[in-house]
């Protein structure tokens, strides 16, 4: 089973060995690399892998506090997987493909990431997907060497998958099981992944706990899995995208348009947007940002936040960010309800203003997925369709 990537908008994006990836290179390393992930094929299940073709896999979550579930369809030959998630105010469904991925979030809207750094993370979940170690050729294998910990042995293999990102597998001395994963992701964040509670299931020893960590145990992601089923034949229509719904949105009255005025500073689109029935504040349109919400708003709106997740900064720093439901949120006629927003800070170059209020925090993607929009900037108006 995959670690589930949650959230692939860039918030908690799942990293290295740093030093230890430099040194302990030899001549001799990828073919000892192939030995070691062999053993590993072997230990794990061996030929009773190959007639499996699918995982159904179901659970339970605790994203770094909220707890909910998560079914997950698993095509192990072609290296895909469709996952539905239910966890407090999160309700989504994603799958990886081959080199891209899709997405429906709360609002029905189906995405497509297919950028640089989404095609590498989706060739990486592909190749995790489809047991790619197993088969990897030695020109993406290098042995690191052993470390210990906890007073356990383990051989360190890197794999670079091409076209992904490379990864440290960490195989268990004894019993050469797989029992971490370290990767860098795309702002070079370290994300260790652990395995646990191996269980043997049509032959293949498959771990029934996976916890991914961020370097603060309050943001981890735990999938305990509760259910698996293997199978030879594998569910084709599972990884169609539905078509999208768009809902949770409307322009109020029956209106076919509706048109706002905005206004700009340094360059940047500010609205007034009301939350859950609050006198609007201003918020930065952004138009490949997700619905974003400073503290300072967040307390004052009355909007609380529930949750861990690691915030992307600059360099190794990780902001602690909140996931939080806003029931109602009201732009002019334009209504949208249900939605989710992260709770975090904001540079304070983007959140503070001389002599005008703060900006509340950022509006962009789900409103712009849901609606057709001319933006005036002559006039300074954006309409909505």
């Amino acid at each position: 089973m995959r670690a589930t990537t949650i959230l692939q908008q860039g918030i908690l994006l799942l990293c290295g060995l740093g030093l230890l990836q430099a040194h302990a290179l030899s001549s001799h390393g990828p073919h000892r690399a192939k030995e070691l992930l062999h053993l590993f094929y072997l230990a794990s299940g061996g030929n009773n892998w190959a007639p499996l073709a699918q995982a159904e896999v179901t659970g339970t979550l605790n994203l770094g506090g909220i707890h909910g579930t998560f079914h997950q369809i698993i095509d192990m030959k072609n290296g895909r997987d469709v996952t539905d998630l239910d966890a407090g105010p999160l309700k989504m469904k994603q799958a990886t493909l081959p080199d891209s991925s899709w997405q429906v979030n709360q609002n029905g809207v189906v995405t497509y990431s297919n950028t640089p750094s989404a095609r590498k993370d989706a060739i990486t979940g592909s190749f995790e997907d489809r047991n790619g170690w197993f088969t990897a050729p030695e020109n993406e294998l290098a042995y690191v060497g052993t470390r210990r910990f906890h007073g356990k042995r383990y051989d360190l293999v890197t794999v670079a998958p091409s076209g992904g990102r490379s990864m440290t597998l960490w195989l268990n001395a004894r019993n050469h099981l797989l029992y971490r994963i370290v990767q860098l992701d795309s702002s070079h964040h370290r994300n260790i992944t652990f395995f646990s509670d191996y269980r043997k299931i049509d032959g293949v020893l498959t771990p029934f706990v996976v916890r991914q960590s961020f370097g603060n145990a309050k943001q981890n992601i735990v999938e305990t899995v509760k259910s698996m089923r293997f199978s030879s034949t594998i569910d084709q229509a599972a990884f169609i995208p539905p078509s999208s719904s768009f809902k949770h949105a409307r322009l109020m009255g029956g209106r076919n348009s509706v048109t706002v005025p905005f206004t700009l500073t340094n360059g940047r689109i500010i609205i007034h947007v009301s939350i859950d029935g609050h006198t609007p504040v201003p918020f930065l349109l952004d138009t490949g940002g997700r619905n974003y919400l400073t503290p300072k708003a967040a307390r004052h709106l009355g909007v609380k936040g529930i949750g861990n997740v690691p915030l992307n900064g600059i360099g190794q720093t990780q902001e602690n960010a909140h996931f939080a439901r806003v029931e109602k949120l009201r732009l002019g006629a334009v209504q949208m309800l249900n939605q989710v927003f992260i709770i975090g800070p904001l540079p304070a170059t983007l959140e503070h203003r001389e002599k005008d209020a703060p900006i509340a925090g950022l509006l962009g993607a789900q409103l712009l997925q849901c609606f057709p929009t001319t933006f005036n900037y002559q006039k300074k108006t954006l309409t909505f369709y």
